[in-house]
């Protein structure tokens, strides 16, 4: 009976190792092909640099052709930028000139652009408890004139 218990448990071990080792095994084979996976990955990324790096050596060639549409290109930004930071700080000086005329009572209070039609401005001041339009003004950011409705 002994001997039969300790021919059970010797295989039971001997079933567990080889198991191990069979998960061992597999485990090393999926990061084998893991890592060929990303070798192979590496090695199309690497292809599509080089390729890329000659489209651009190519293009700069061509770029040096037409230098002088570039600069017009980085006029005409500057300027859009410049007619952008023109029209926020309009809006700004709409806002703050209708605070001027509305006082200091601005803590129960906030002003809102309703509408702007180039350098004319509806500008609102609305109650910030009920959002309730309380005033409304007309602001012409040019002559810096302001009239309430």
């Amino acid at each position: 009976m002994k001997d039969k218990i300790k021919t059970i448990i010797i295989i039971i071990i001997f079933s567990l190792i080889l198991a191990i080792s069979l998960i061992a095994i597999l485990d090393r084979k999926d990061n084998d092909d893991r890592d060929l996976i990303t070798v192979e990955y590496e090695n199309n990324v690497v292809n599509t640099t080089n390729t890329t790096n000659e489209i651009d050596e190519e293009e700069n060639n061509t770029i040096d052709e037409n230098s002088t549409s570039e600069v017009i290109g980085r006029e005409e930004k500057e300027s859009e930028e410049e007619s952008k930071d023109s029209t926020e700080n309009n809006d700004e000086k709409a806002i703050k000139l209708v605070k001027e005329e509305w006082g200091d009572d601005e803590a129960s209070v906030y002003f809102n652009i309703e509408n702007k039609n180039g350098t004319k401005y509806t500008i609102t001041v609305r109650s910030s408890d009920t959002t309730e339009a309380i005033a409304w003004y007309d602001v012409d950011v040019k002559t810096q004139k302001v009239t309430s409705n």
